[in-house]
């Protein structure tokens, strides 16, 4: 089984929790993968912005420029549309995601 994992060029993987990779993954140019936000916030003495863990399962592909923030969930089989920003945990396996984590296409394939 290949457990193939390609990263281009100026992209950058932020981690300060834990950010999983499953297997068959390429990253485009200039993508961000970060799961803080750097800097803490509380309200009435409780911290409001934890950091949080980001899963990319199997055989996702994440297109240019695209932001990966705490706490997503980018199912197998996934094709992330250029400098989309997935702030979320996404739903459906094997979709085309756009923009904010906007599905439009399902039950796609694809191949690195």
């Amino acid at each position: 089984t290949s457990h193939d994992f390609k990263c281009t060029g100026g992209s950058k993987i932020i981690c300060y929790k834990e950010i999983f990779f499953g297997k068959e993954v390429l990253i485009s140019w200039e993508t961000t993968i970060i799961d803080t936000d750097f800097h803490n916030i509380f309200l009435e003495n409780e911290l409001i912005n934890k950091n949080e863990q980001i899963s990319i399962m199997d055989n996702v592909w994440i297109g240019f420029g695209v932001k990966v923030l705490k706490g997503s969930f980018i199912p197998t089989g996934s094709v992330i549309g250029s400098n989309s920003i997935i702030s979320k945990k996404l739903q459906h396996k094997n979709s085309i995601y756009v923009e904010d984590g906007k599905v439009i296409r399902k039950n796609i394939n694809w191949k690195i």
